[in-house]
């Protein structure tokens, strides 16, 4: 194996694209080889002693837990500044000792407040060069902030799901192509990226999104109802969705091997009673779904219970409102996606083009 890896790297040469066209190619003596599938593999071996050469760390449930590393992404984990600056100094005798560059441009210091003041005149360095502190960071498409709060990573999302839907949207109106894959390309791939991490959360700024997508889809008025929209196409919120995600991966987390950082942390916040397990009571006691501290919990009867409830209250939205001739045309049983027939606020909506 040693030998092919050798014979797969003796030679190599690159070139580089710019405005000018492609370079002429040149030796390289060190790095990988962009997009190979095993350069991943070779950088990880190659750092897997970064751990031992770096002190400081947090602690959760006894265990220390220095720093997070993905491939060349490396986050350093301190309780405090003073032993931040002294892993920042063991990095860079690290990087020095195996010929490694820190990028300073795309490194960054946030401090999670949990609500307290920032510390306006901690400084940190790397080589004599100070380390930027920021509120806000992008970690594997992820936006955190030192609030701790999603709300920024929400609102970019969604931003980029409402441009891809005005952007195709002869593409959305058209019904040559499946309802399913309009609203999964359009609104879930890119807004639900990450939502393993939402926790029990209902994000309403998601939720627009979705009923958003859906009147772009049908050509229907701003002011048609919420209820509505989720009776005649059947659908249910994405919350839905979301929460699937999240229970499914909590699932997996607690069956992991004892050392990995995820069966650790998720097995912590259980015992404690903090986070999302501290949402699921909440969940437990608003829908009444017997909910224990185990891993044999019941994901689809919990999302079945759920969606239940949801409809329940979006139909009885809709009998208060059977004064109105509009509402009284809708029917419960009719599936308006597939059915030939029109729901009728798709109906009135579409006569109104015409």
């Amino acid at each position: 194996m040693v030998r092919a890896i050798k014979g797969l790297y003796r030679g190599a040469t690159a070139a580089v694209w710019s405005q000018k066209g492609l370079s002429q190619y040149f030796d390289t003596h060190s790095g990988l080889k962009q997009g190979c599938l095993l350069s991943p593999i070779l950088f990880s071996l190659f750092m897997d002693d970064i751990d031992e050469s770096i002190d400081g760390g947090i602690s959760i449930g006894g265990n220390r837990i220095k720093l997070l590393a993905y491939v060349d992404d490396i986050v350093l984990l301190a309780t405090n500044s003073l032993s931040l600056q002294k892993m920042i100094e063991q990095l860079e005798d690290y990087c020095t000792t195996w010929n490694l560059v820190v990028n300073l441009g795309k490194s960054k210091i946030m401090v999670f407040r949990n609500g307290e003041r920032p510390a306006k005149f901690k400084k940190w360095w790397y080589k004599g060069r100070r380390i930027e502190v920021v509120n806000s960071y992008k970690y594997l498409e992820i936006t955190l902030t030192s609030s701790l709060s999603l709300e920024e990573h929400f609102n970019s999302g969604v931003a980029k799901a409402k441009f891809a839907i005005n952007s195709f949207s002869r593409i959305c109106a058209s019904e040559e192509v499946n309802f399913s894959s309009k609203l999964n390309a359009a609104c879930k791939s890119i807004v639900c990226f990450g939502a393993q991490a939402w926790d029990y959360e209902w994000q309403e700024k998601v939720e627009m999104l979705q009923r958003f997508f859906l009147r772009k889809v049908f050509s229907l008025p701003k002011c048609s109802p919420n209820f509505s929209l989720y009776l005649e196409t059947g659908l249910t919120p994405i919350f839905l969705y979301t929460l699937k995600l999240h229970l499914d991966y909590v699932g997996k987390c607690v069956n992991l091997p004892e050392e990995r950082y995820s069966k650790i942390l998720t097995d912590e916040v259980m015992r404690r009673r903090l986070s999302f397990f501290s949402k699921w009571q909440h969940m437990a006691e608003e829908y009444q779904i017997p909910m224990e501290h185990s891993t044999g919990f019941d994901t689809d009867a919990i999302l079945n219970r759920i969606s239940v409830n949801l409809r329940e209250r979006s139909e009885v939205q809709w009998r208060c409102n059977q004064t109105r001739s509009l509402y009284r045309e809708l029917s419960l049983e009719t599936d308006y996606l597939k059915s030939s027939k029109k729901a009728p606020c798709i109906k009135c909506s579409k006569q109104g083009q015409s």
